[in-house]
């Protein structure tokens, strides 16, 4: 194949397959290519992303007599119009083209085109967030011809905010027709302007309020969370232990949902097996190629001898410390790792906690009971327990957002939990997990999130993407505020 083509797929190939050999492959070679070219790996899959001949967020076709506009948003989504010959314009396909075989070829291609754009935004934004732990200083040259001139990233770029380096002079800015600062200034770089993607680690806890502010003032939805970011600082505790962080260990995870999550999160993970007895810990592995650093998350089997499933994987795994290791195995002194960096692996390993711990899943603890499982008590432990970092840019995003709700005199945020004064019985919401308790005796409530109506999350501004939970525990608010209206019997029962 043409070079670039090739170079393109296998960049797009690295990132959707799962085996480490042929991911290891991918990457030997691309490293090659971008050596020969004497650029990084990053510079050369940014040259070879496609903008799709984007022009002012639309792509146009012709199909026959009528044309069709490709309008990609902001927040990756993409929605289509047909115009007819006399001008008049609708959503579907015109039926004299859909069921005319002459033109099935033409329609192909527009929704092949729909999906390797919608594919490559969200590989796109992946992209951006991983970069966001390497501080990866660019010129402004670079910024402009790779990102705020190209059809596609053009859109990610613009709702980022930006570090911008002259000499000993320091600007943080979005861009909106101008470089603007946090006050709305107009700022000017130069060629001689250097530039990173910011990090709210390396700002006051002044300028990342006035960012966050800023955002919410002008409905700005960035792609990736940046300016509502958490930030894991490093703690006396792990100044004195050294070289060994025990900040995320203790946790029963689900070894499956830990295999994936990791993948997606380009980690490298080995499931545990009981296929040998003396084999009682794996690892997860990230390598900061930049720095020279490998970060290694260590996970030991759980106690329970029949807790492994017909393949002999174990369901569970119980979370360890956390190294950073040079690439000669040697491990680092915590406090000589950038803080960047600890900061990005920490917010890692407490997504992964998160997610993959036990106590997120509201069906977990019958099936505990059901099965007398002696992790049980950890289970409510875990539910109902302390906020993580994750948690608390939750409660933050909560606490702003449900005073503008309709239901607004029903909710409020206290501690750990919302609460929510529903017609029959009043509730309160754990911020980090989810769970939910009646009052006034603290019943245990099992929603799972399909029993869930799901309400127009469109018509409720949120400052970032991503955060699952977050919008289920808004649905659930919804749901409890409006408990009279409750059909699904499950739930019915368990509040009467």
């Amino acid at each position: 194949m043409p070079k670039n083509d090739a170079l393109r797929l296998l960049a797009r190939l690295q990132n959707k397959i799962d085996h480490r050999a042929a991911k290891n492959n991918i990457d030997l070679h691309l490293h090659q290519v971008a050596n020969n070219k004497g650029i990084t790996k990053s510079q050369l899959e940014d040259a070879l992303i496609p903008d799709f001949n984007l022009a002012n967020n639309r792509i146009q076709k012709t199909v026959g007599d009528y044309a069709v506009i490709i309008l990609l948003h902001t927040n990756g989504k993409l929605s289509m119009e047909w115009v007819k010959p006399n001008g008049s314009k609708q959503k579907s396909i015109p039926a004299i083209l859909k069921n005319n075989p002459e033109w099935s070829q033409e329609l192909t291609e527009i929704k092949t085109i729909k999906k390797d754009v919608s594919d490559t935004f969200k590989y796109q934004k992946s992209r951006l967030n991983q970069r966001l732990r390497t501080k990866e200083i660019w010129s402004y040259s670079y910024l402009k011809t790779q990102f705020l001139n190209h059809g596609l990233l053009s859109l990610i770029a613009k709702q980022l905010i930006w570090t911008f380096k002259n000499g000993d002079k320091t600007i943080t800015a979005m861009y909106n027709g101008s470089w603007r600062d946090v006050n709305g200034t107009i700022f000017s770089p130069n060629e001689s302007t250097t530039v990173s993607l910011w990090h709210p680690i390396d700002g006051t806890i002044e300028d990342v309020m006035a960012w966050r502010k800023t955002l919410e003032e002008q409905r700005i939805v960035q792609p990736i969370k940046q300016a509502f970011r958490e930030v894991y600082l490093i703690t006396d505790a792990e100044i004195n232990a050294i070289n060994k962080s025990a900040r995320m260990a203790g946790h029963l995870l689900k070894q499956h949902v830990l295999n994936r999550l990791a993948k997606q999160r380009n980690w490298t993970y080995s499931l545990l097996t009981n296929y040998d007895d003396s084999a009682s810990i794996t690892y997860a592995y990230y390598n900061l190629d930049q720095l020279g650093i490998r970060a290694c998350f260590e996970f030991h089997r759980p106690p329970i001898n029949s807790d492994y499933n017909n393949t002999g994987i174990w369901n569970y795994v119980i979370s360890g410390h956390v190294q950073f290791l040079d690439y000669k195995g040697k491990a680092i002194k915590l406090a000589d790792v950038p803080p960047v960096a600890f900061s990005e692996i920490m917010r890692d390993l407490d997504l992964f906690v998160a997610v993959c711990g036990v106590g997120s899943d509201p069906a977990w603890l019958e099936q505990a009971i059901a099965n007398d499982h002696a992790h049980r008590t950890y289970w409510e432990k875990d539910a109902f327990g302390q906020l993580t970092e994750l948690a608390r840019t939750r409660k933050t995003v909560l606490s702003n957002l449900l005073p503008k709700l309709k239901i607004s005199e029903a909710v409020k945020v206290d501690g750990h939990y919302v609460h929510v004064r529903g017609k029959i019985k009043n509730y309160k919401i754990h911020i980090g997990s989810g769970n939910i308790l009646i009052q006034p005796n603290d019943q245990y409530l099992c929603i799972v999130p399909k029993a869930i109506k799901s309400h127009d999350m469109n018509k409720i501004y949120l400052p970032f993407e991503g955060d699952t939970l977050l919008s289920i525990i808004i649905s659930k608010i919804f749901l409890l505020a409006n408990d009279n209206q409750i059909t699904d019997p499950s739930i019915l029962n368990q509040i009467n």
